[in-house]
């Protein structure tokens, strides 16, 4: 069976379809994280509030959009970039092949802001049973706003009780006192060695890459840096959470979720291949 959160319950942010209730463990590692749908699968859209024109079951469509650049998110109505937002002009991404959608950066209010004018520089093929293939290095161009932890201090952060790093702030992920300690980044020049930074972004009424901007381990930043005509794609754990982006190998067992099910298609960054390995119990 594929996984299944404990609580069985999932919570919505703006109409989006964000974590289970009791929300997973907080993070470890001092950055944040994304999160996963409660079934284990990529979290799914059901209608940002920057969204497109309007199909008939209801989902927004990726291909137009009814916003006008540097207008998505702002809390003043005139023109120029949202607060938190750099003005500068859309990345230039290169158009998705058939069976496959941009992710758009979200804006400040994360990914039920999406700016449908901004692609992430990601796409997603084969719908949320395929996989994520990072095709250009796109900037955030948004800080995404978190609320603090009710008690506002940054000395006892989440479960675990410690300190957050230097640079990182304690927040509260989803306004249900799931706290976390977040340090964002806007560019992969902000993030370490072997590491590139990951946006907030989604695909309109579909799957969600992540909520939050962060850091993830990459030993590729775009497909062009995979040899052979090979794919920069993100890898998730069992329950969605992205765990960074690596290149498909001519050994891989595996090449979608589709392949895999139950299972789940992942990369072993022991054998150094895609492979297919059971879900989680996602709590």
């Amino acid at each position: 069976m594929r996984s299944v959160g404990i609580c069985g319950v999932a919570i919505m942010l703006g109409g989006w379809l964000a974590a289970s209730s009791c929300g997973p463990s907080a993070p470890d590692d001092g950055t944040g994280s994304g999160a996963a749908s409660s079934s284990g699968r990529p979290a799914e859209a059901t209608g940002p509030t920057a969204s497109g024109p309007s199909d008939p079951d209801g989902t927004s469509s990726s291909g137009a959009a009814s916003t006008s650049p540097g207008t998505t998110g702002s809390d003043s109505g005139t023109t120029g970039a949202p607060v938190g937002c750099a003005d500068d002009p859309p990345a230039m991404v290169p158009e998705p092949p058939p069976g496959c959608e941009h992710l758009y950066l979200a804006g400040p209010g994360g990914v039920a802001d999406l700016d449908l004018t901004r692609p992430a520089g990601y796409w997603q093929c084969g719908g949320v049973e395929g996989y994520t293939e990072k095709i250009a290095a796109v900037a955030c161009n948004c800080e995404i706003v978190h609320p603090p932890c009710r008690d506002g201090s940054d000395a006892a952060c989440g479960s675990d009780g410690r300190a957050c790093e230097p640079g990182a702030s304690c927040v509260d992920f989803y306004g249900n006192g799931f706290c976390g300690c977040l340090a964002q980044c806007t560019q992969d020049a902000d993030c370490g060695p072997g590491e590139v930074c990951a946006c907030a972004s989604a695909v309109p009424g579909s799957v969600m890459l992540t909520d939050t901007n962060r850091c993830v381990p990459a030993d590729c930043i775009t497909s062009g840096d995979c040899s052979g005509a090979r794919e920069c794609r993100m890898s998730r754990e069992g329950c969605g959470w992205i765990e960074g982006l690596y290149c498909t190998t001519i050994a891989d067992d595996c090449g979608s979720e589709q392949d895999c099910a139950p299972s789940w298609c992942r990369y072993d960054e022991v054998e150094e291949l895609w492979t297919c390995e059971p879900g989680a119990i996602c709590e």
